[in-house]
């Protein structure tokens, strides 16, 4: 007798008006088209979705995931805690997408589906989080730390629907000059610097607020700092706000790393942003994972050079 083929199907049933749940059964009647047995995986909240996550993974063959790079999130953080990854499928449904921009998957749902069931995989880099308390999370898309961290963990979903994505630019512009800085040692492997952190952005991918942020997914972090906040540099970081190109910038310190420690030098508590959603305060270790995924996506023209199998 042939084993099931059994794909687990991720969403958010609380988001929107059940738009979710509407493309995960869509999404389930494609896969029994294919003769592949769809299994359905909702949570209460966060905590509740990746402890179901954790507990299908032993019996799954690969996990699709609805949503943004939120819940993409908290599957890598699945896997990470699991420590076993199977291969994971993405049928983006978030606000700005940015894992999926940065791997070419499609942001139409049909598309993005077809995808899937093309059974065509690339390898992805992930990072991964340690808190002072020792609780492991992933970093699918982004890290932020700073001014930026500080206002978008204070800015309400009101405002969010009210204004869009240019609350957060006006909201940075309006605190400048109002000394909220904070003073931070960035460790890696080579050294550490000690700055007054207005921004920093660790990213492990090449988009960033829907934007092309690098040239190309680059096999490690990407960390990029806007110190010694001044007059000078407003115009670096409204460029950043506006376009998501702070590390093209002279003004701003940027580099690779595998490995960065981000310690808490000031006299505040200092929470990081990861993913779109608040995270842990500092200090926290990162750790660069290469090739950790593997994730489905579109089969590459003749032309296109990549790591892909």
């Amino acid at each position: 007798m042939t084993n099931l083929v059994r794909y687990g199907i991720f969403f958010n049933p609380n988001s929107g008006s059940g738009e979710s749940q509407d493309i995960m059964e869509r999404a389930a009647e494609r896969l029994k088209e294919k003769g592949i047995v769809p299994v359905s995986i909702a949570g209460e909240d966060a905590e509740d979705a990746l402890l179901k996550i954790k507990e299908s993974i032993d019996s799954l063959d690969a996990l699709i995931v609805i949503g943004g790079d939120g819940s993409l999130n908290i599957a890598g953080t699945a896997f990470l805690q699991s420590k076993k990854t199977i291969p994971i499928g993405v049928i983006p449904g978030g606000t700005i997408n940015n894992f999926a921009r940065s791997w070419g998957i499609p942001l139409d749902e049909d598309e993005a589906i077809a995808t899937i069931l093309g059974d065509h995989t690339t390898t992805a880099g992930i990072g991964e989080l340690t808190d002072n308390d020792g609780l492991v999370r992933a970093i699918i898309s982004s890290l932020l730390v700073g001014r930026l961290a500080d206002i978008s963990n204070e800015v309400r979903q009101s405002e969010k629907r009210k204004y869009g994505l240019l609350v957060y630019p006006y909201k940075a512009i309006k605190s400048i000059g109002r000394q909220k800085s904070h003073l931070i040692s960035f460790k890696t492997d080579n050294e550490t610097l000690s700055l007054k952190t207005w921004i920093a952005v660790v990213t492990t991918n090449k988009t960033v607020g829907g934007h092309t942020y690098l040239e190309e997914n680059r096999d490690a972090f990407h960390v990029t700092i806007l110190h010694n906040m001044r007059l000078s540099k407003w115009f670096s970081y409204i460029y950043f706000a506006l376009t998501g190109r702070l590390n093209q910038s002279r003004a701003n310190t940027f580099f690779d790393t595998q490995t960065l420690d981000l310690i808490n030098e000031d006299t505040r508590e200092i929470a990081v942003r990861i993913d779109g959603d608040k995270g842990p305060t500092l200090p926290v270790s990162l750790q660069w994972y290469s090739h950790y995924l593997t994730l489905f996506t579109p089969a590459p023209k003749p032309s296109d050079k990549g790591n892909s199998h």
